[in-house]
């Protein structure tokens, strides 16, 4: 029986990869595209722009343009997906639960884990021995310039690159195995920032946010905690452009808050594990991806039986569109590296 099965997935996992690397490429060319906009304003208005044209500017840019670069690809997968006699697309979850004690626990343990992995991102990056990012000084921003960072930084990526990389992706690929699902999501959302600065911080990131929105069964879980994470980085820069001080202690006492919350709910999640270890999980793995919760996955083997060997996993991954994404998208990475 499983031999005759595995072929069968073999096929699908390999539709499914070419599939994400055909996405990745349109979500590359859309960012690419988006990335020229700046050149372009520059060359129709110079650097003399008004307020409101500064606004209108980062509103179509930087909101409107921003979700359409991962929005667009969302629905490309989608119709790579469900062409074909079989349909593969698994829809997301975007079920407005509201949040048990462990899923606020699961948030705030990967808040904390996201901002130690940006401490430990950028103690490495200085211990590069040339310069590597461009010193340009603090610039003190007006009041709208503020809230337009909080929503173009902050708010819109939280949203938008939860539902392509967790919601889109990982989600389809949940069916193969939970490790390879969050492991190739987090090595594309990565490399989606086409930053080699930031490629540690934002690998780790994606394993944090994959692994919530796996184990919560929604993908808002992970909207929060990305966007508590943005907001925090923004946060940041508005205050230092403000004092003219790095390290600001509202600033400070934001990121002391977020580690030991993140660490009370560890010890929290450790202490119902060792209570409850002979029960189920609420709203755990298989509750939230298993088959009996997703309707066009009816009659088809459940996530684990569908699970293929790594090595097999491993080669399919390097199908041409992938590749090709991959390639693209590290020559941008150090392109920025070596340009800045």
């Amino acid at each position: 029986m499983k031999q005759k099965s595995e072929p069968l997935y073999y096929f699908e996992y390999r539709r499914t990869m070419v599939a994400i690397g055909a996405t990745m490429l349109i979500f590359l060319a859309l960012f690419m595209f988006l990335s020229l906009s700046e050149s372009l304003r520059l060359i129709a208005f110079g650097q003399n722009l008004s307020r409101t044209g500064e606004i209108v500017f980062t509103i179509l840019r930087d909101v409107i343009g921003y979700t359409a670069c991962f929005m667009i690809p969302v629905f490309f997968l989608r119709r790579f997906l469900r062409v074909g006699p079989v349909s593969l697309y698994r829809p997301m979850h975007t079920e407005a639960k509201v949040p048990g004690w462990r899923a606020v626990a699961y948030v705030l343990v990967v808040l904390a884990v996201l901002r130690s992995a940006a401490y430990v991102n950028s103690f490495l990056v200085s211990l590069v021995p040339f310069k590597i990012t461009s010193g340009t000084g603090l610039v003190s921003l007006e009041p709208y310039q503020i809230v337009l960072q909080f929503i173009a930084v902050g708010l819109v990526p939280a949203f938008c690159e939860e539902f392509l990389f967790r919601g889109a992706i990982c989600t389809q690929l949940m069916r193969f195995g939970r490790m390879p699902a969050i492991l190739v999501s987090s090595l594309l959302f990565a490399l989606m920032h086409q930053n080699g600065q930031q490629f540690l911080y934002t690998f780790v990131g994606g394993l944090a946010l994959g692994f919530l929105y796996t184990e919560t069964g929604t993908i808002w879980c992970g909207v929060l905690a990305h966007f508590w994470n943005n907001f925090l980085s923004v946060t940041e820069e508005v205050l230092a452009s403000s004092t003219g001080v790095v390290g600001e202690p509202l600033y400070l006492a934001l990121e002391l808050l977020t580690l030991v919350a993140g660490l009370c709910a560890a010890a929290y999640l450790l202490y119902v594990r060792v209570r409850d270890k002979k029960e189920p999980a609420k709203t755990g793995i298989e509750g939230a991806f298993g088959p009996d919760s997703v309707p066009e996955a009816a009659g088809q083997p459940d996530r684990e039986s569908a699970k293929l060997p790594g090595a097999i996993q491993l080669r399919l991954f390097f199908n041409v569109p992938m590749m090709l994404f991959v390639v693209l998208a590290v020559l941008e990475g150090l392109t920025m590296v070596l340009i800045l």
